[in-house]
């Protein structure tokens, strides 16, 4: 349990868990513009040799080998590194605890200035997201009511579909299938999947398409909405099959294919989960196409997701699941730029595309 919350953890927060065990090994702050944790001498341990000064000067793939291995550092004595690690997690809580609690008397707030700085960038991120997309939206909805008076031709006009991007539209209408019930599309056999994907071939190429969100009863039972709901919010590590996902595309991979991915609303979704780990990534093919995933503003990958250059993007520009795409489209983005309700602009948009 102590590896995989390790192994999740990104550079910067290892480096902050890294000066926290510093500072709880009771040195001083290794640089002056590292955080002062001002951690109580009642949860320091000052040895000479401890699982804490191991850890502040290791790296994450160090700490990591020696978990696996006997969980704790043979030159440390006093306590193994697992140990260590909870007690990490314990002085972080105690410290925030504490520091919300001095803000709430009208204390200082030194303590939370370096998380504030976090959250103040990140929602100013949210922000640019959101307003660059709401300001396209108004340009289409402006065009076109200047169309309708015969003031101006519009700039936007229906999506130019590409043989291609219908094909990937049937295929994902496809996965939606039964098992049994799935086949040929385009030239693309079925060959093997479940309930959450299937993969198609074509002489040496693969696809997997990853399904998209039930629409009946079995929603909340598969996991479906949860599973839209971490992809929105960027929290795909903690996804449910989101490993199985990478196994999959990793096992084509190894065996020697050319494997590409795709998928609509949820299933586009997955995609770019799978694709957001760069080992993989490399080792895709160039045929990977979204259809309207679920990607929003608030997700903190968006600017990566958004700018695969493997990828292709196809979605309506009056989608609210998908529209955040918009503030960081590039050539590889299809757009479609027409006035259309929300609702409709997901739910009918693959029927649309495929036919």
């Amino acid at each position: 349990m102590v590896i995989s919350h390790v192994e999740r953890l990104s550079n910067k927060n290892y480096r902050y868990l890294r000066e926290l065990s510093n500072q709880i090994a009771g040195r001083k702050r290794r640089r002056k513009t590292a955080f002062d944790f001002r951690v109580p001498r009642s949860m320091q341990h000052r040895r000479q040799q401890s699982a804490f000064k191991d850890i502040a000067a290791a790296s994450k793939s160090e700490l990591v080998d020696w978990l696996k291995e006997d969980a704790h550092h043979p030159s440390a004595v006093g306590g193994s590194l697992s140990d260590a690690f909870r007690h990490i997690v314990k002085v972080h809580h105690h410290v925030y605890r504490r520091d919300f609690e001095e803000v709430a008397k009208g204390g200082s707030i030194s303590g939370l200035v370096g998380d504030a700085a976090h959250y103040l960038k990140r929602g100013h991120e949210v922000l640019e997201n959101v307003a660059g997309t709401k300001l396209t939206q108004a340009e289409i909805l402006a065009d076109d009511a200047l169309d309708r008076i015969g003031l101006r031709k519009s700039r936007y006009s229906k999506l130019e579909r590409s043989d291609n991007m219908k094909t990937h539209a049937r295929l994902a209408q496809e996965v939606y299938k039964a098992h049994g019930d799935r086949g040929t599309v385009d030239g693309w056999e079925y060959d093997t999947g479940n309930d959450r994907y299937g993969v198609f071939k074509k002489g040496n190429q693969r696809i997997v398409h990853f399904r998209g969100t039930r629409p009946d009863a079995n929603v909340v039972a598969s996991g479906d909405l949860e599973a839209d709901r971490k992809i929105a919010m960027g929290e795909t590590d903690s996804m449910q099959g989101l490993a199985m996902d990478k196994k999959i595309v990793t096992d084509l991979l190894d065996a020697g294919y050319d494997t590409s991915v795709g998928g609509y609303s949820l299933g586009g979704g997955r995609a770019l989960a799978v694709a957001n780990d760069d080992a993989i990534y490399k080792r895709l093919g160039t045929n990977n196409h979204v259809i309207s995933p679920g990607i929003t503003a608030m997700n903190p990958h968006l600017r990566k997701l958004a700018q695969l250059d493997k990828f292709s993007y196809t979605y309506h520009a009056m989608d609210d699941v998908s529209s955040a795409l918009l503030t960081h489209a590039t050539d590889n983005h299809h757009i479609e730029k027409s006035v259309r309700d929300p609702l409709s602009a997901h739910t009918t948009f693959l029927k649309d595309l495929a036919a």
